[in-house]
């Protein structure tokens, strides 16, 4: 099917240790059900991938702040 069998491993150390993570597809198919209510960018192409990653991150960030403030 195409999926990397370390991306769920690598998203479960991420987890486990609190760190944010930032889930990317094409459709939600094609994200296994159990981590779809996950942070979640989907996209149709690059550059619509590029802005909605690009605005993704800047609100993580921001988040990131408020937590430590």
């Amino acid at each position: 099917d195409g999926r990397n069998p370390n991306v769920l491993y690598e998203l479960g150390l991420a987890h486990g240790l609190g760190k944010q993570t930032i889930l990317v597809a094409r459709k939600p198919e094609d994200v296994p059900f159990d981590v779809r209510a996950r942070r979640l960018v989907l996209y149709g192409n690059v550059a619509d991938l590029r802005s909605k990653l690009r605005d993704e991150i800047a609100r993580s960030i921001i988040v990131s702040s408020r937590r430590e403030a």
